[in-house]
């Protein structure tokens, strides 16, 4: 707007001008300067209400413009920022001005906005002039808007009618894990979706042959499924259009083997698969817990998904109440097996020689696995890096691959469990740490270096306590 009614007064300075003496180049920055200060007298002149009945206290500077002196006009600032312009708030060009900052500080806020502002303007009732054009602005709406929601539905027939196990299930893809050789597999998960069992297969690709392969493998251990929920993921989906090219007719007539029914969720709509995917998060804190940072190889991933799928079908269905005359809540595995004990049975013959040996093998683990806490997991603290008021933040750490810098937030004091006058002692020893500053004792308050300090002493008159 500025822009446009510096041009319109160039026109009309131009027509009051001879042809010579007419501009004809860019605009120049006393030209936008002079259009926007008559900009801002027209809308004083004709949108401002009485000056009187607004509380403020105004003057009429040299450009004939109408300011206002602020609280603040004793501090070393610029003049437009201790004399802000009066601006009222329902003027069109007040309005122009806002949208015009808005766009130009990428869609900042309200807050932002009234700061900004302030530097130059003082708007009347700015805060809810403000408000209202942004709320205006498309783009900051097309952010802020929320999507429509519906109410909860029931469940499906399919998942509260009775039904064999593994007869319609869930199927979903996590993953991936990287192996040893650096190959990459993933988790093809079976749910039940009335008995919430679950059966687990590796893949090595998200192809739909490695799906089909999971599928019968999934078949023959777990019985067909009469009908299949998943994803629109490309797998699934091919793996469906392989299946729907069979004569399903002619399979059904001498076979008696009935077409596998697929229900696709919406595209993008993941919370429609929720009763299998809270399944895949299970899955991912157990081997996030267990494995860590470990890499397996084939055979040991799937000893552990295996195991993974044990613990998470003897998970309880129903509330574990605490009076014994209950009965055990159900459990997913009481639909799939018999057999609670997944250890190794007892072996019912053995001869001393082996139990001597076999003992001394056991010492040994435990000693080696002693040493390795010690060496690989412990760290010892060799220095104490206070700052400078005092307070110990960072602290110098030794490891087996060198010495290393850590803020004491990333220290995490061990759960050394010993004899019962073992806590009498961490209680009664103190202790007090020097900083730089020559003979100043350091604040031993904070319970998390207090906590290290007397466990790194501790470890070391206790090292037979460790393990």
């Amino acid at each position: 707007m500025i822009r446009v009614f510096a041009w319109i007064l160039r026109f009309v300075n131009n027509c009051r001008k001879d042809y010579n003496k007419c501009k004809e180049h860019e605009l120049s920055v006393a030209e936008i300067e002079n259009s926007e200060k008559q900009l801002i007298r027209l809308s004083q002149t004709y949108c401002l209400p009485d000056v009187e009945s607004l509380k403020f206290v105004t003057f009429i500077d040299n450009d004939n413009i109408l300011r206002v002196k602020s609280k603040i006009t004793e501090r070393n600032d610029e003049s437009s920022f201790l004399y802000p312009i009066l601006l009222p708030d329902k003027c069109e060009f007040t309005k122009l001005l806002i949208r015009s900052i808005h766009k130009k500080n990428c869609h900042a806020g309200i807050q932002i906005m009234q700061s900004l502002i302030r530097e130059r303007f003082w708007i009347i009732r700015a805060r809810k002039t403000i408000k209202s054009i942004l709320n205006e602005c498309f783009i900051c709406a097309r952010f802020k808007v929320k999507s429509l929601s519906s109410g909860p539905s029931p469940l499906p027939p399919d998942r509260v009618n009775d039904c064999a196990i593994f007869e319609v299930v869930g199927i979903d893809l996590a993953g991936p894990l990287f192996l040893k050789t650096g190959e990459k597999v993933w988790i093809t998960l079976f749910t039940c979706a009335v008995y919430r069992a679950l059966h687990l297969e590796l893949v090595n690709a998200l192809s739909s042959d490695a799906f089909l392969l999971a599928l019968r493998r999934f078949i023959a251990r777990r019985g067909r499924p009469r009908i299949i929920y998943c994803d629109n993921g490309t797998n699934f989906r091919g793996a469906f259009n392989d299946l729907a090219k069979l004569d399903w007719h002619k399979i059904s007539r001498e076979t008696s083997t009935q077409k596998i029914v697929w229900k696709f969720i919406p595209p993008t709509a993941a919370w429609w698969g929720g009763w299998w995917e809270r399944l895949v998060r299970i899955i991912k804190e157990l081997l996030r817990r267990s494995l860590g940072k470990s890499i397996l190889s084939y055979e040991e991933l799937s000893t552990v998904i295996c195991d993974c799928e044990f613990l998470i079908n003897s998970r309880p269905l129903t509330y574990i109440s605490e009076n014994p005359q209950e009965l055990i809540p159900l459990t997913p595995a009481m639909f799939l097996i018999e057999n609670r004990c997944s250890d190794t049975t007892d072996i019912d013959e053995l001869n001393s020689r082996d139990l001597r040996k076999r003992m001394k093998y056991r010492i040994k683990l435990l000693s080696d696995l002693r040493q390795r806490f010690r060496k690989e997991y412990l760290t010892k603290i060799i220095e104490l890096i206070p700052g400078r008021d005092g307070e110990i933040r960072t602290v110098r750490l030794k490891t087996q691959h060198g010495t290393v810098i850590r803020p004491v937030q990333r220290i995490f004091p061990l759960e050394v469990q010993a004899i019962a006058n073992s806590d009498k002692e961490l209680k009664e020893e103190s202790i007090s740490v020097k900083s730089t500053k020559p003979e100043k004792v350091l604040n031993t308050n904070d319970a998390i270096v207090k906590n290290i300090l007397l466990l790194e002493d501790w470890l070391k008159n206790r090292s037979d306590l460790i393990f």
